[in-house]
């Protein structure tokens, strides 16, 4: 039997080991390409405590030259991907008269393009299949943006309309691409956490074709959930945010967010 590969850019202790734990549940040997290489043996290490297989590579993927070769890597040492799912992202705390010009563009190299990048390089090898998934880890922000976050917003428009672009190219080609647009803060022990995710990205997987959906929205649920209201006022009115108290404390101390999703 061909060993099946779920291929995860941008793995963290979030959505990425999620989607790890799930995917490797299902038989799947599970890929994951993360900047730092001490976490990435951690990870591995608790997989291989589930019986789950995995690899892990570091790579920048800001280094888009660097990611390319290798993502080749990865095809020659462990085999072409069946499964793509594309984390990866990066936040700059700042609004648009604050941000640098130059950290904007250094963290859509990340947020966005490096899509195009994964999708180029394990494309060619669904194709050749005649099947494949590509899904990509989206978020609220791309439909009710925050003025603190503009990086990151702009970051998740341009990887949801990526998406649906990829979604009405791939799907000829018998490749499935959609976005799980997570609507809230993940948080283990609540609605939105790691696994509850992880199984939206199982439910587009497993959909048949002709059955196809392009965007999978996750919602916030309201019961047993502890979560804060943040109200911040800006010139169009009030803007209501829904987070977890322990993410937005964090984010007032120390003026950075670390990705609650990755």
């Amino acid at each position: 039997m061909r060993q099946r590969i779920c291929l995860i850019v941008g793995a963290g202790p979030g959505v990425g080991m999620g989607v790890a734990r799930k995917f490797g549940r299902e038989g799947f040997t599970i890929v994951l390409i993360a900047r730092g290489q001490q976490s990435l043996t951690e990870y591995v290490r608790l997989l291989a405590q589930e019986s789950i297989t995995a690899v892990g590579y570091a790579v920048d993927i800001a280094d888009l030259a660097g990611f390319k070769t290798m993502l080749t890597q990865i095809e020659h040492e462990v085999g072409p991907a069946q499964v793509l799912i594309y984390n990866a992202a990066v936040l700059t705390v700042g609004g648009v008269l604050a941000i640098d010009p130059a950290q904007l563009l250094s963290d859509l190299t990340v947020n966005v393009v490096g899509i195009t990048v994964a999708v180029q390089s394990v494309v060619p090898q669904m194709r050749a299949a005649g099947s494949g998934t590509v899904l990509i880890t989206g978020g609220g922000l791309s439909l009710s943006p925050f003025h603190e976050w503009t990086s990151l917003g702009i970051g998740k428009a341009g990887a949801r309309n990526l998406s649906y672009a990829l979604f009405a190219e791939l799907n000829p080609l018998g490749i499935h691409a959609a976005t799980v647009t997570i609507r809230g803060t993940v948080a283990e022990d609540t609605p939105l956490s790691p696994a509850n995710i992880a199984e939206k990205f199982w439910q587009l997987h497993l959909q048949p074709k002709g059955k196809w959906e392009a965007e999978l929205m996750f919602p916030l649920a309201k019961a047993n959930q502890t979560m804060a209201t943040l109200a911040l006022g800006n010139s169009l009115g009030r803007i209501r945010f829904t987070v977890n108290p322990k993410v937005i404390d964090g984010f007032f101390k120390n003026k950075q967010l670390m990705a609650a999703c990755a």
